[in-house]
């Protein structure tokens, strides 16, 4: 009798650990399977933008907008964020990607502010492995003041795989005050 005692007793121990290798079986299959996640990243910055026109190029700086262009071969969409405001001496900028379900979300950061003015900036941000479908786009940028409305829209790249928003700016930097 006692060792069918010792036997139950080491046969529930045994259980839980069990149950942990079946468990990393289902798994395996899912991390290997090629199941890929869209993942966003700021791929450039440019160089701050003057009030004037450089180099035969012009911008118009009273609004922000946004250019996208969807490539279905690769899953991959290009963002261009036009008029972009951060300080004339932002350290290192940076744009985080968040992707929720139909809502792409970036963030614009920057890691210093050490000048006493702001700045305009053209962003291009890359988000990968993004299956063709509605989604809606917001950003949401450092120096936005009200009663400016912040840069967010829906874009349909099943139907439309390149397009633009734009929405007016009337502070500064956009606009001299």
């Amino acid at each position: 009798m006692k060792h069918i005692h010792i036997f139950l007793l080491a046969f529930l121990l045994g259980l839980p650990f069990v149950a942990c290798d079946n468990e990393t079986t289902a798994v395996t299959p899912h991390e290997s399977g090629g199941d890929t996640n869209p993942a966003g990243k700021l791929v450039s910055a440019s160089a701050c933008k003057s009030g004037a026109a450089g180099e035969g190029v012009t911008f118009n700086a009273s609004s922000s907008d946004m250019q996208y262009r969807y490539d279905a071969a690769t899953k991959t969409l290009h963002l261009t964020h036009i008029n972009a405001a951060f300080n004339c001496c932002p350290g290192t900028i940076s744009v985080d990607v968040d992707i929720e379900e139909h809502l792409i979300t970036l963030v614009e950061r920057e890691s210093s502010a050490e000048c006493n003015c702001l700045c305009l900036y053209d962003l291009e941000v890359a988000v990968t492995d993004l299956p063709q479908a509605e989604y809606r786009i917001v950003v949401v940028e450092p120096y936005l003041q009200k009663p400016d409305q912040a840069l967010s829209f829906t874009m349909d790249l099943v139907t439309r795989s390149t397009g633009s928003h734009s929405v007016p700016r009337n502070n500064y930097p956009w606009s001299p005050q």
